[in-house]
This record gives C-alpha cells, structure tokens and sequence, in this order.
C-alpha cells in the first residue's frame, strides 16, 4: 500500500471518512517541521473556527503531524492542523461550519446533481472496523497500542471544504482513539489548513 494511500486511511479514521479521503490529504505549504513545537500556537493564529464547546485534542493532534512525517520523510512542512471533540451530533457540527464558510447547505452524499465534483459540504458514512484495520500499520509506527479486535459498527462523519483560510473540515462519529484504545461516540473535528502551493 502506498504511502498516500495510508494517509488517506489515517485521515479518513482520524476524523470522518474522509476524514479527508474525498477531499485527497494534499500536501501544502505550511509550517517548518524544525519550529514543530510552536505548531499549536501558529494553528491558533490562523482563521480556525473553533467549534462552542468543543475541546481540544493535544495529544491527538501531535500524532496527526506526527504521521505526515511518517507518510512523507522528505517533507520540510506540516500543515497547520488541529483535533477537538464535541458531544454534539455530526449534524449540527457540520452546519455551523457550512454555515460559517457560506455554504447552502450540508448534502446528504458525496454526490452533486449539478457537478461531477462533490459538493462543499457533505455527509458521509463507514465501517469503522475497516477504516480502522487500514492503518494499523500507521498507528504501530506511531508507538500506539494496534490492537484493534474490539472496534466494530459504522460511523457517521461530514466533509466540509476549506475556502479562503479557513481549514477542511472533518467530522467523524464514533471514532477509534488509537491513543487510549477505545471507541469514543463522541464527534471528532479534524482542521487542516490547505495552503497555497509556492
């Protein structure tokens, strides 16, 4: 399995279907991974629209930006990217943010009646234990426990594109928190900052 193929995996468990496999896990400008640890404060800076109530991941979110490292060594940037976790349903998370970016509306599917492109913001469904079994290898080089045997059932996520310099949206519920190994039903909301290519 290529390497893109395993971080379209990742980013597809991480925080919706998808998380990010229909929008591709591009590989932007972003930040010098040699001023990594002042990536939370560049994120914080950038036009992330934190969702009320939501809480922020820490431990999550260094794990994601350790895992652009891992699927592309020859990279001199991370993306500015962050996790949070609300107990709000996907639905009403993914409004806000298609409401926020000025979109219609948030669509059922992937499918548009009017483009052969999806539409800007979407729901989405999955197999967790597939999306998961995907990047176990991914997770074990992360120094994360793989054992997976327990994850089972189907999740609920959204997609919402990024305009402008707000990030891509991703939304994913039950999720599998590789960290401490369970299955949490909450929903996760995964940002990532597309940059311009330079």
């Amino acid at each position: 399995m290529s390497s893109r193929r395993h971080l379209r995996s990742f980013c597809l468990l991480l925080a919706v279907p998808l998380l990010l496999s229909f929008a591709g896990c591009r590989e932007p400008k972003g930040e010098a991974l040699d001023e990594y640890e002042s990536s939370e404060v560049r994120t914080r800076s950038m036009d992330f629209q934190v969702y009320p109530g939501s809480s922020f991941l820490e431990e999550h979110t260094e794990a994601y930006r350790r895992s652009h490292s891992i699927l592309n060594p020859r990279s001199k940037t991370i993306p500015p990217m962050a996790f949070y976790e609300s107990n709000d349903p996907v639905e009403t998370v993914a409004g806000f943010y298609a409401k926020i970016y000025g979109y219609e509306r948030v669509h059922p599917n992937a499918v548009n009646d009017f483009s052969p492109y999806p539409p800007h913001a979407y729901l989405t469904r999955g197999d967790l234990a597939e999306a998961t079994r995907a990047i176990v290898p991914i997770i074990e080089q992360l120094g994360y426990d793989s054992d997976i045997s327990d994850v089972s059932g189907d999740f609920a996520g959204a997609h919402v594109d990024g305009i402008d310099l707000f990030p891509r949206v991703s939304l994913q519920r039950p999720w599998y928190d590789f960290i401490s190994g369970e299955v949490r039903d909450t929903t996760m909301i995964l940002m990532v900052q597309e940059l311009p290519e330079q």
